[in-house]
């Protein structure tokens, strides 16, 4: 009976994995991420890093995952890191636009 029933947490935990996607901040994403890699990492101990570096940008919102996927990061860490920096250069270029319409308008 526990064998069945951590088969079936295993199942799920890969469904849950493989329905991935980022919904709010990257760090947020990540962590739920590792937590679930670190489960199926015991279950299929074979999966290769590459794995884990696709699957974890396949899950990225759409406005990272094109940006990040061209930077080719090798491990997970590098990807979350370049989906982070990739956000924080978006938000300074939107700042700075929305600014220079306010003072153009004028």
């Amino acid at each position: 009976m526990w064998l069945i029933r951590r088969k079936e947490n295993i199942i799920d935990t890969v469904e849950e994995f493989n329905k991935m996607r980022q919904q709010g901040l990257v760090e947020e994403y990540l962590r739920r991420f590792e937590e679930l890699r670190a489960v199926i990492g015991i279950a299929h101990p074979g999966l290769s890093e590459a794995y884990f570096v696709s699957s974890f940008i396949s899950g990225l919102k759409d406005d990272l995952r094109s940006v990040v996927k061209m930077l080719a990061p090798t491990i997970v860490k590098q990807a979350a890191e370049k989906a982070r920096l990739q956000k924080q250069t978006w938000e300074v270029v939107f700042k700075k636009n929305r600014s220079w319409n306010h003072s153009g308008a004028q």
